[in-house]
């Protein structure tokens, strides 16, 4: 990636979950240890801890560059509905277009009794790149 807004297109070598993968560096996770990935195999934007991946990132090969457009096409209509973990409050889309105006505080009351905290939460699998992920990932190292 040569400047801050240039996307990078990769692969992510992960044995058996290996992936293209497509890095938007405008999507920050708030932690200098993680960043965020969209993963064309799992078609959507996961998290994952840097000292993990970026020893298994490569840049595509000629082949896998025909990824390029699914990759660009996935992440564009995922990215609308996500929600990065540093902004919890709403979607990528909606922070952008609401970004001049002042959001109101959050008050307790203003979460329904129906929903859940999960779709709050960050799947501690995405973060870890779960248990199987990693072990794919430490056993390529051997």
């Amino acid at each position: 990636m040569n400047e801050m807004n240039d996307i990078w297109y990769g692969y992510l070598e992960a044995g058996e979950k290996s992936s293209p993968v497509l890095i938007d560096p405008q999507l920050e996770t708030g932690d200098a240890k993680t960043l965020y990935m969209y993963n064309l195999n799992s078609k959507r934007i996961i998290e994952y801890k840097r000292e993990i991946a970026e020893p298994k990132l490569r840049v595509l090969n000629e082949q896998e560059s025909a990824f390029i457009q699914d990759l660009k096409q996935g992440y564009e209509a995922v990215r609308k509905e996500f929600t990065p973990r540093n902004n919890s409050a709403m979607p990528l889309a909606a922070t952008a277009a609401t970004a001049s105006a002042k959001p109101a505080p959050r008050k307790a009351s203003n979460i329904d009794d129906g929903d859940t905290m999960d779709e709050f939460d960050i799947d501690d699998t995405d973060i870890d790149l779960d248990e199987d992920m990693e072990e794919d990932l430490d056993s390529d190292e051997e």
